[in-house]
């Protein structure tokens, strides 16, 4: 949805330095990016497909679908996917600790992602500052 903004000519949403950090990151190497307020997230954090019924109350967009979509979730049910997030996590001027996600194909080269990563980290300490606490990456 980034990318076709900007084929499109259309005006990125500012939201905030690090969302705004985000969007520079996702449009840089053209993969989706999710940013979520950590503080939001409760308990364990998983990657899976949606299941029968499951939702979402996305930003500004209603309740998004997920039933067999990617999506990631905590013990309180699913917060993102790859092209929205939801209205529960989502990044605000209060946010102090963060989960970002690069969602890449399972084949995606994982030196490239690698460096994504990197370069990620380092715009967003760049110019939020802050420190990275952890990076792990999911096994293909």
């Amino acid at each position: 949805a980034l990318v076709r903004r900007i084929i499109q000519n259309k005006s990125l949403y500012k939201v905030n330095t690090l969302v705004d950090c985000g969007n520079f990151c996702s449009s840089s190497f053209g993969l989706s990016i999710g940013i979520y307020d950590a503080d939001q997230i409760n308990g364990n954090v998983e990657f899976r497909l949606g299941k029968t019924g499951e939702s979402y109350q996305g930003i500004n967009k209603g309740e998004i679908t997920i039933e067999n979509r990617f999506t990631i979730a905590d013990e309180t049910g699913p917060f993102g996917n790859p092209s929205s997030d939801s209205d529960r996590t989502k990044i605000t001027l209060k946010t102090t600790s963060v989960l970002f996600v690069i969602y890449a194909p399972v084949n995606y080269d994982s030196n490239s992602l690698k460096k994504h990563t990197d370069f990620s980290e380092s715009v967003i300490l760049k110019y939020c500052s802050g420190k990275v606490i952890d990076k792990s990456f999911l096994p293909s």
